[in-house]
């Protein structure tokens, strides 16, 4: 084999690309983030080397709330309501228990209260579930807390070998448990830290039973007509700007869209009616598998209509009796006046078009009963924390019989005091219901007695005292309905498809919206302050994709888009685009007008005010002096006028005989005038209502988490995940 021999410089050649190819991954990433520096700005790059928010979801006071965390616990609360929640409800959910959760930790922290594994643990072994569990106890039937540490080291050990679901609950349990402990521990300290004085008891004492007898002048607002006064933007604007806390708003998007529903048009309809009519008439059809046209009898005249149903409706024969009350239509009454064998429709019911034939027609009987459920170990649906042997839940049914038979004894306050079922909330009752809605024993007590009968039956549910209510019979039919759903056929879907595919291309050429809609009759539906986190969309439900695309840097004023959703097609356009921070003049017009109409009003009201007593005020302005008499702080109503405290409050401390010019109160300006107040006598110790004003000021604990809250700084990154 012929070899060539390198020279040095082709030598260095190969190692430089030697070198080249063992640092390639190195290389890359040096090009990529000099690729990078050349396009981005310097805060961009810092915040590319920020790793620290990359994991994270919000900060509450500086610390991050974990991203992995988050996602964890949205699926965790997602598979504990089985899919009854959407993504956005859980998240929302979720994120408000991880803040509220990081806020306490933080509370207690700067207290210096710490709640140890002690605490936990105690907190876990006092639970009511735990206590009357029958796994937690041991041989004499006591609660034993060895039982449970065994049950958490077997959930344990199960999960080192891969089952690990229950071990996993177990840690949210305990977490959630921790969680509650550190919010209670911190709310029971502030409400130990609230205090009332004697002197503020006596004062509530005084607030509340102090009588105050007078006259007054009210100058109504509606007396100057809203449209005489003016309000300008810059007032409205310079009025939110001293008041920036109150109307600071986060980011906001405002669309409007049309809906195209994919549904039946009055041609699919009539072809569907065409084909019920058609099963109807005795017929020949051709048979592909003996190649020969046959005979086929028509619905109308087969005599064997539950076998005609299961071969040619969309839905198969139900051999069950119907009931007016089972069905919602025009058609009802008619159906259940025809005799036996007769055809009725086609007809509409619901999405779907049928003709049927009456089959049956009799009288059903029906029962109203109440139950009180005794369960035992072993029982179907058995609730664990009724556990007894199946001898000691027949004794304690038997004793419960006897009781319920006792004159006098009310059937619904004994069965909410002892049924081990959801009915015990309603006194046992279980509603009407018809023979073979319930399982076998218990339909045949309540099929074979009559109304007021009592008596004990034992199901695999346990033992059940029950009592027939009341008993009735109605008509009841059984029908073969040929049935065709009324849907869309493929034609009448592609035209709506275009017809949506139209109207957005028209909207990318730049043409107006509203204009369009106009022209095609389409309906318009606005929906203005959408949020980063909003899921629903009105008159849209759950359209998440839309706010998102809203919401995107490239969504400007006049940006359109076709949106695919269930059953149709949204065609939308962003019409509205608000910046966090302070509400724009547009979006607070309608709240902080009325305030300014108010105010004007009551400066003009004021000036016409003129007097030295309240007759003279009354002259000047054309109305009467009017008399309160024996008002109460407390209950702060004006004879004839309505809720006034600010007028009360201003006659409880105005010297008798002066008269007090210019309130403004909630309907209109005052002028008043005490003519006498009682005071209450004095009580010799005023602790009761000491304790009742300590008592409203605990009451007001459930405000205690919006107020730390609001003086958190939180930071929210949903939107960048979500």
């Amino acid at each position: 084999m012929y070899f060539r021999r390198l020279n040095i410089k082709e030598y260095n050649k190969m190692a430089i690309l030697s070198k080249i190819r063992e640092r390639s991954v190195f290389l890359i990433v040096i090009i990529g983030l000099a690729l990078f520096a050349f396009v981005a700005s310097p805060s961009d790059i810092m915040k590319f080397f920020d790793s620290s928010k990359i994991n994270a979801i919000g900060e509450v006071n500086g610390e991050d709330l974990s991203r992995e965390e988050f996602a964890i616990q949205v699926e965790a609360y997602k598979a504990n309501y089985g899919g009854n929640v959407s993504q956005t409800q859980a998240m929302n959910a979720v994120w408000e228990n991880m803040v509220s959760e990081q806020i306490f930790k933080t509370q207690l922290e700067t207290s210096g209260i710490v709640i140890g594994e002690q605490d936990v643990w105690q907190a876990i072994i006092s639970l009511p579930a735990i206590q009357d569990s029958p796994i937690f106890k041991n041989e004499a039937g006591l609660f034993s807390e060895d039982k449970v540490k065994e049950y958490i080291v077997n959930l344990k050990e199960s999960a080192e070998v891969g089952d690990n679901a229950a071990w996993l609950e177990w840690l949210r349990t305990e977490k959630s448990i921790r969680t509650n402990l550190e919010r209670t521990t911190y709310s029971n300290l502030v409400s130990i830290g609230l205090g009332a004085t004697l002197k503020e008891g006596e004062r509530a004492y005084q607030f509340s039973n102090m009588k105050i007898t007078g006259q007054f002048v009210q100058v109504p607002f509606t007396s100057i007509e809203d449209s005489k006064i003016a309000v300008s933007d810059e007032e409205i604007l310079k009025y939110i700007k001293k008041r920036e806390k109150e109307f600071k708003t986060e980011a906001l998007r405002d669309i409007k869209y049309v809906k195209f529903d994919i549904k039946a048009s009055k041609e699919d309809e009539a072809s569907l009616r065409d084909e019920l009519t058609y099963l109807l008439t005795d017929r020949e059809e051709y048979n592909a598998a003996s190649k020969s046209t046959e005979f086929v009898e028509g619905f109308r005249s087969t005599s064997t209509p539950i076998e005609y149903v299961n071969k040619y409706s969309d839905s198969k024969y139900s051999d069950k009796f119907i009931f007016k009350s089972d069905l919602n239509g025009s058609f009802v009454d008619t159906l259940f006046s025809l005799p036996v064998g007769s055809i009725y429709g086609p007809y509409t019911d619901g999405i779907s078009l049928k003709v049927s034939k009456i089959i049956e027609k009799k009288e059903v009987p029906s029962v109203n009963a109440s139950h009180i459920l005794i369960s035992f170990t072993g029982a179907e649906r058995a609730n664990p924390a009724f556990a007894r042997t199946k001898e000691e839940a027949q004794a304690k049914a038997n004793e419960l019989l006897a009781l319920a038979k006792t004159a006098g004894t009310d059937f619904g306050s004994l069965a909410m005091a002892n049924s081990e079922d959801g009915s015990a909330q309603s006194g046992g009752n279980l509603g009407w219901f018809k023979e073979g809605d319930m399982v076998p024993e218990f339909n045949d007590f309540v099929f074979k007695n009559g109304k007021g009968s009592i008596g004990l039956v034992e199901t695999i549910f346990g033992f059940h005292i029950i009592k027939i209510e009341d008993t009735k019979s109605e008509t009841g039919i059984k029908v073969a309905s040929l049935s065709r759903k009324v849907l869309p056929s493929e034609a009448t879907e592609n035209i709506i498809f275009e017809n949506a595919e139209t109207f957005a291309s028209q909207l990318a050429e730049g043409k107006d919206f509203t204009t369009i809609a106009t022209e095609k009759k389409y309906e318009v539906v606005t929906a203005n302050d959408l949020k980063g986190l909003d899921e629903f969309v009105v008159g849209l439900n759950s359209q998440r994709q839309i706010v998102i695309w809203a919401f995107e840097k490239d969504s400007k004023v006049g940006s359109t888009k076709r949106f695919d959703i269930d059953q149709g097609y949204v065609v939308t356009v962003v019409t509205g685009i608000t910046p966090a921070g302070l509400a724009p003049v547009s979006k607070v017009a309608d709240r902080v007008k009325p305030i300014l109409i108010k105010e004007k009003k009551a400066a003009l009201i004021k000036e016409k005010m003129v007097g030295s007593s309240l007759e003279e005020i009354a002259k000047a302005t054309s109305t009467n002096v009017k008399l309160a008499s024996l008002i109460t702080q407390e209950s702060p109503l004006l004879q004839g006028v309505g809720y006034e405290p600010a007028v009360v409050g201003t006659m409880a401390s105005a010297k008798i005989g002066k008269v007090v010019n210019g309130i403004i109160g909630n309907q209109g300006v005052y002028a008043v005038s005490v003519t006498t107040r009682e005071v209450p006598s004095a009580l010799p110790n005023y602790e009761l209502n000491r304790k009742n004003v300590l008592k409203q000021l605990q009451s007001r604990g459930g405000q205690l988490y919006n107020a730390l809250k609001e003086a958190t700084d939180i930071k929210d990154y949903r939107t960048n995940v979500y």
